[in-house]
């Protein structure tokens, strides 16, 4: 099976990033972090490990040096596919001001 099938393969999600069926633009991004994905998904989750309190999304954008848009999924896959973090129950203020959700490991 080529990458590009596997792609298509909706079982296929985290190993390869998710992406809009009709969007030729979304699936050339998401070919494009197809190798960065998973060690991503790596930092962040050791990101969240390293701290006490957990992390937002925001707090591990901001340390990590990465997009907002790119830390998001990779909570997502970590929440959802991997079972690695959970809601904490908390939130904390952003940079913006706006609270967003702690993530913390799965003990």
């Amino acid at each position: 099976m080529n990458e590009q099938t596997d792609l298509f393969t909706p079982s296929a999600y985290p190993n390869v990033p998710g992406y809009a069926r009709n969007s030729r633009t979304s699936f050339a991004a998401a070919v494009s972090v197809m190798d960065s994905a998973k060690l991503k998904r790596a930092c962040v989750l050791q990101f969240i490990r390293s701290r006490v309190n957990g992390a937002t999304g925001d707090e591990i954008a901001a340390a990590l040096h990465m997009q907002p848009n790119a830390v998001s999924p990779r909570l997502l896959e970590l929440r959802e596919v991997d079972k690695a973090i959970v809601d904490s129950g908390f939130t904390r203020a952003t940079r913006a001001g706006r609270q967003a959700v702690v993530y913390v490991e799965v003990k």
